[in-house]
């Protein structure tokens, strides 16, 4: 008898589990993201413009570029200090001062970038 039980419980756990019934064992989030849009002064969106973020205190450094949309992102990052720059062709470099992330944050930094030399930089204050 007890062997006709186990397998019909092991169904029923499925199920639930499947259904939502059961909360699930997840992770808890201990990193934070950053993302933002990328665009000429004028309104336009730059795909391709590269987008570095530097952690302050351990000086690894992240890049990515902007997809079609101006869109980038970086994911998993420790909570702390940062530094953001964006550089694209034929535009100013625009830098982000330090700021911080926390557990679980997610942080939008958008650029609008000025015509100019790469060798320009234009600070952004968030």
């Amino acid at each position: 008898m007890l062997a006709r039980l186990v397998p019909i419980a092991a169904l029923g756990v499925a199920l639930a589990l499947a259904l939502g019934l059961v909360p699930s064992a997840e992770a808890q989030i201990s990193t934070a993201t950053v993302n933002g849009t990328v665009r000429d002064a004028t309104g336009p969106v730059i795909p391709g413009a590269e987008v570095s973020i530097s952690n302050v205190e351990t000086g690894l450094e992240q890049q990515a570029a902007t997809n079609n949309a101006g869109v980038y992102r970086f994911l998993n990052l420790q909570p702390g200090p940062y530094t953001l720059a964006c550089v694209s062709s034929g535009f100013q470099t625009a830098v982000v001062n330090p700021f911080s992330l926390v557990v679980n944050q997610t942080a939008t930094f958008d650029f609008a970038l000025e015509v100019g030399a790469v060798t320009e930089t234009v600070t952004v204050e968030a």
